[in-house]
């Protein structure tokens, strides 16, 4: 039987390339080390040529083994976390609605029992109001009968001390009594008309005044609540913005997050493909390679769930500072505080990926 060699088909010179015997005296020629200029080399580019001591042309390369069990579970780990972390956002995303949706319900409530308790202290003002002018009217009424009816008295009682000296002194006194008599009651009638007309008029500027200061007292509540309700809108509207912004934000980096997975994903699947195209042929001579593409893969997934650690530790962060974002007493400067923090972490983790990327270009170029 003629001996056969499987080598492969690279422009280097035979000094860069090193042969082994396979178990049944196979010869492999194999090259490690790095292409030159415009040239390509390396595991990924080789052809295998097969050829024997009597003739040489280029066929298939041998059969491949079964596939590594640690690169499989892998792939089937980085799936699993990409599928988690869409779901996990997915989640967030409807919490984030709900949370919103009872947010605007609650100030809304807010909104109507401050205009309730408006009306009902505007309310309880015209009631005190109008006990308070029935109380003054009956006062004021009371005092003017009594003035009236005392300055009668006492003009009747002189009229009458009068009509009596009078009625000693001069004959026909009966006569001029009773003259003085009809005029008193005509004086006292005339009085009490002119009386009557004064303390009516009173009345009716007391009653304008009252009517006046009830109405304005009604506007000025009616635009104290307006404004009170324009204000609790205008947080409720500020309080809103913040939050889609910060969703946005938030959005963004699950989808950059995301991107990341997948490009990890991506350069999981093509060092899986090329350490299958060439498993059979490292099978003895490179097995330090293989433990390090096995080692380069531990580490990629590795930081692949230090990613999601940290993305879910910002995610609780998030949460925490909307729950003290939902606190009634809460300050604006206080607000600003915590999207530094975030600018600050966005920038940390942008630094991170850039030196991820570095790190994962420099495991292609191995």
């Amino acid at each position: 039987m003629p001996e056969v060699v499987y080598a492969y088909a690279t422009s280097h010179t035979p000094s860069q390339q090193s042969a082994s015997r396979g178990a049944n005296g196979e010869q492999y020629f194999n090259n490690f080390g790095p292409p030159r200029a415009g040239q390509q080399g390396g595991i990924a580019s080789s052809k295998y040529i097969v050829a024997t001591n009597e003739n040489a042309s280029i066929g298939s390369r041998p059969r491949e083994p079964e596939n590594s069990p640690n690169i499989e579970k892998a792939m089937s780990e980085a799936v699993a976390m990409k599928a988690q972390a869409e779901a996990d956002a997915k989640a967030a995303e409807e919490r984030r609605k709900a949370e919103r949706a009872k947010e605007a319900e609650r100030s809304r409530a807010a909104a109507e029992e401050q205009m309730r308790r408006a009306a009902a202290q505007a309310k309880e003002r015209a009631e005190l109001e109008a006990r308070i002018r029935r109380e003054v009217e009956v006062s004021v009424r009371r005092e003017v009968e009594a003035a009236v009816k005392a300055e009668a008295d006492a003009r009747v009682e002189g009229i009458v001390r009068e009509a009596t000296r009078y009625d000693a002194q001069v004959l026909g006194a009966s006569e001029r009594l009773a003259a003085a008599e009809r005029a008193v009651a005509a004086a006292e009638r005339a009085r009490e008309a002119e009386m009557q007309t004064r303390v009516t008029a009173q009345l009716e500027r007391k009653a304008e005044t009252k009517a006046r200061l009830e109405a304005e007292a009604e506007r000025k509540a009616e635009v104290a609540a307006r404004l009170k309700a324009e204000d609790s809108l205008q947080r409720c509207e500020r309080a809103l913005g913040l939050e889609r912004s910060r969703r946005r934000d938030e959005i963004a980096e699950a989808n950059e997050t995301i991107g990341h997975l997948d490009a990890r994903l991506m350069l999981l699947e093509k060092q899986l493909d090329n350490l299958k195209g060439n498993q059979a042929v490292l099978r003895r001579s490179t097995l330090p390679e293989l433990k390090q593409a096995e080692a380069d893969v531990s580490s990629a997934l590795s930081r692949i769930k230090a990613e999601i650690k940290a993305r879910a530790a910002r995610e609780e962060e998030m949460k925490q500072y909307q729950e003290r974002l939902n606190k009634p007493k809460e300050a604006p400067a206080t607000a600003a505080m915590p999207n530094d923090k975030l600018k600050d972490k966005k920038s940390e983790e942008m630094a991170d990926s850039d030196t991820d990327d570095d790190h994962d270009d420099d495991d292609d170029d191995e």
